[in-house]
């Protein structure tokens, strides 16, 4: 029937991050009154918790639990992708607070044709859940939303942000099928900007629905974060991320190779020998796999992660 709501199914990636997962798959279990919705657990954790898997095996009928031992959040993205029955994908970490009426939001956003994505407001512990109201805000303010030269997430009106907040964001399956699935070079940052740009340069819109609303804690262990921050091999995947990121956004060579050097080399904390071996093998990787790839323009014939 036309007017049935859309299948609505949510990914939520989890590196040995027990205790929030369990707190955030439960606001499905006793709060979300959305139907119908799934819920797909795609764990990288170096051991299954028993409780965690508890969880799932009582809520069999709407959790599904997929194990690697891979660890990469675009990959496990990736897969939760292909696994999804949903004409909607949400996407949320696995160290967050939900509030009431999330899915209904996402799905409200979405009803659009022309919206291809949607996020909602980040809150951080311990602040204030208050939005701030448009009447609050300077004309140069909104005139920058306006332009998509500023994304905020504490504001209680829907505009359209230049990109999601990868912790809180939907997505419909067939934008997936149209720009291809996230860029699995992108292991530490930018992997939701980069397929925010590719889903607007297709020609799609993307949404900020106030009413998607959750908390984030931003753990600093687990999650994405499999190796120590400013290990050499964080710094590789940082820096291949960064690199390829701004030259796809037009960043010239000499100035996105700059741009990090400045935070991790000419900085207070310059970085040891390995360290910067590995900043070194970051820069030729992401300026590498940019030239391999191309720029994802709607010409590009490159191809991405395929369904």
């Amino acid at each position: 029937m036309a007017n049935e709501r859309p299948f609505i199914s949510v990914i939520v990636c989890t590196l040995n991050r027990t205790a929030d997962l369990i707190r955030t798959l439960s606001y499905f279990v006793d709060e979300e009154d959305y139907a119908p919705f799934e819920v797909i657990v795609i764990d990288q954790s170096d051991k299954l918790d028993p409780v965690l898997l508890k969880l799932i095996e009582l809520n069999a009928y709407r959790f599904r639990l997929s194990r690697r031992d891979e660890k990469s959040l675009p990959k496990s993205r990736n897969v939760g992708i292909r696994l999804a029955r949903g004409s909607i994908l949400v996407f949320v970490d696995d160290d967050v607070e939900i509030m009431p009426g999330f899915l209904n939001a996402h799905a409200a956003a979405l009803s659009d044709a022309k919206i291809w994505g949607s996020t909602g407001p980040v809150f951080t512990p311990g602040t204030s859940p208050n939005l701030v109201t448009a009447e609050s805000l300077t004309a140069i303010e909104l005139q920058e939303m306006g332009a998509c030269q500023v994304v905020r997430s504490d504001v209680d009106f829907p505009y359209e942000p230049s990109y999601l907040y990868g912790c809180n964001m939907a997505v419909r399956r067939d934008a997936f099928e149209k720009v291809g699935l996230f860029n699995e070079i992108l292991e530490i940052v930018c992997d939701d900007a980069e397929i925010s740009g590719r889903i607007r340069w297709k020609g799609g819109h993307l949404r900020y629905t106030p009413h998607a609303r959750l908390i984030h804690h931003q753990r600093a262990e687990g999650g994405t974060r499999n190796d120590p921050k400013r290990s050499p091999e964080w710094i590789r995947k940082y820096v291949r991320s960064g690199i390829f990121w701004a030259r796809e956004v037009g960043a010239s060579p000499l100035r996105a190779t700059w741009r990090l050097a400045r935070a991790f080399v000419f900085c207070r904390r310059p970085l040891g020998m390995i360290p910067f071996i590995g900043f070194c093998r970051g820069v030729f990787e992401g300026h590498r796999e940019y030239v391999r790839q191309g720029r994802p323009r709607p010409d590009n014939r490159q191809p991405y992660p395929s369904m």
